[in-house]
């Protein structure tokens, strides 16, 4: 199988054969990368920082026009804040069989 990256665009109808890296951006066939979406160091900042695990109320107070200040707030919440997890409601309950 392949492996789509964090904060990867694939292209309407490309054909992924190989890894996407995180943030690039790949279209085609075979899907190549045209482009990556961030410079390698924010990239990387990005990976670290998992900013995805928290919800937006959560990170109300970071201000995310400045990407590398914003992962350097989520880095530094890490420690204090747990991650948001969301209740899972089974739609299939009380439901006849």
């Amino acid at each position: 199988g392949t492996t789509i990256g964090d904060g990867a665009i694939v292209g309407a109808h490309a054909v992924v054969t190989r890894d996407v890296p995180a943030y690039a951006v790949v279209a085609g066939n075979p899907a190549l990368v045209k482009k990556m979406r961030l410079p390698s160091s924010l990239i990387t900042l990005m990976l670290q920082a998992q900013w995805w695990q928290f919800a937006p109320w959560q990170m109300d107070h970071l201000d995310p026009s400045d990407p590398a200040a914003f992962c350097k707030g989520v880095l530094k919440m890490v420690n204090s804040t747990p991650p948001y997890t969301c209740e899972t409601v089974d739609l299939r309950e009380g439901l006849p069989r």
